[in-house]
């Protein structure tokens, strides 16, 4: 187990690319909607959630080579059966999108660009999936927060902000992100094997897929939960709203690549422990920090964000962007909560847990938000948002209070906040 010093070093290095694509984020959302509009940025954002559709039809392969590496001495042998697993993947993927790339000539339903480049955006994601949690099973903490970084961060802002220099649709910017991906993906390979961190060999199955079914329901899930609302808003209100819609959710959503970041330092210490029983020191103190300090921390910056808003926005700020903000705020701050959980279900070996309760709730989720899009409101959309996160937090934890004492004083803090939310909306 990881030193409390060397802990927080790595979960804040890790973090590190979260902390960058705010300020990056700060410089490029203004410039794409002063020089291409707001429905150009709002087709721009749905092609970049098309691609995270990766995070699901990779399946799991990520998860489990990350636990499977920081347990087993085979390191490079379980890098190259996971990368061989991930190519078959990305193999079947392709020929699907070639069939409907084929049947779209007769149908028509989509621009064959737009087509493209999701497709091959979906499929980038899925293959660097399993390449970060190479790094990440390894503890190279500091080559993950710079492929993160530039997968994740550049991939996003830099197109935006080169709408400066050049004006092109948004299938073109967007081929700008592919490029960036495909770049960093090769780097990553060429430091990999370089290193011998693969190690080619006769295909022989070094790494236990069995579970791997349950992880790929939960990213199936995860995708559901974080990809409907902004389908509907698209659909029932069109792509200036989703413009409207992600730039507070997108600006907020970035303290949870936080969690994320230290979900990445739990994850294999977690599945390192060879006593499950125990609660890892190094999750309760991640616990601690995002429950009482996160929040403290957000409602003090909430008297800035009126300010911030109209110096950032311009022209483009509204009221109702300001009251997204601090509404999705709240959210990202339990969804980061969330993710620490779901990392102390997934490293105890006990992700079918987590994915029955994801199950259970979806039905009355797709319910909710289906019908607040019909209200033509996008803050009654993101109240549905922070009610499902406070919902499915509970049910995560309320079968862990015995285990672990601190969570009813995590809910007390969750309603104290809720409360405080309201108050200033």
């Amino acid at each position: 187990m990881y030193s409390t010093q060397k802990f927080f070093s790595n979960s804040f290095l890790a973090s590190m690319p979260g902390l960058i694509s705010i300020f990056l984020s700060l410089l490029a959302v203004p410039l794409h909607l002063n020089f291409a509009g707001t429905d150009h940025y709002g087709q721009y954002i749905f092609l970049h959630l098309i691609s995270s559709f990766g995070f699901f039809l990779n399946f799991g392969i990520g998860k489990i080579t990350t636990i499977n590496i920081s347990k087993n001495r085979k390191k490079n042998k379980i890098a190259y059966s996971s990368i061989s697993i991930t190519l078959k993947i990305c193999l079947r993927i392709l020929i699907f999108f070639a069939f409907i790339y084929a049947s779209n000539f007769f149908l028509n339903f989509y621009s064959n660009l737009d087509l493209s480049i999701g497709a091959l955006g979906i499929l980038l994601t899925v293959f660097f999936v399993t390449l970060e949690s190479i790094f990440q099973g390894n503890h190279f903490f500091r080559g993950l927060m710079i492929i993160n970084l530039v997968f994740y961060g550049f991939s996003l802002s830099l197109p935006s902000i080169f709408l400066y220099f050049f004006q092109y649709s948004y299938p073109i910017i967007f081929s700008v992100s592919i490029l960036i991906k495909i770049s960093v993906i090769a780097a990553s390979l060429i430091y990999l094997t370089k290193n011998k961190h693969i190690q080619f060999h006769k295909l022989k199955n070094y790494v236990n897929f069995k579970s791997s079914k349950w992880f790929a329901i939960s990213e199936l899930l995860n995708q559901i939960y974080y990809f409907s609302d902004k389908l509907l808003v698209k659909f029932f209100f069109g792509p200036a709203a989703l413009a409207i819609y992600s730039i507070p959710q997108q600006l907020s959503g970035k303290l949870s690549v936080m969690s994320k970041g230290f979900s990445s330092v739990l994850l294999p210490s977690i599945s390192q422990s060879e006593e499950k029983s125990v609660v890892n020191k190094n999750f309760l103190l991640s616990i601690k920090l995002f429950t009482f300090l996160v929040p403290l921390l957000l409602f003090l910056i909430f008297q800035f964000y009126d300010w911030f808003l109209r110096i950032w926005l311009g022209s483009n700020y509204s009221f109702e962007i300001l009251q997204l903000l601090k509404i999705f705020s709240i959210v990202s701050w339990l969804s980061c909560l969330s993710h620490l959980f779901i990392t102390y279900y997934e490293g105890s070996e006990n992700v079918k847990k987590n994915t029955n309760i994801e199950i259970y709730f979806l039905p009355i989720f797709l319910t909710l938000v289906i019908i607040a899009s019909l209200t033509k409101s996008l803050i009654i959309i993101s109240f549905i948002m922070l009610a499902k996160e406070v919902i499915i937090f509970f049910l995560r934890t309320f079968r862990l209070v015995n285990k672990i004492t601190i969570i009813p004083y995590i809910y007390l803090t969750i309603v104290i906040t809720c409360l405080c939310l309201y108050n200033q909306i």
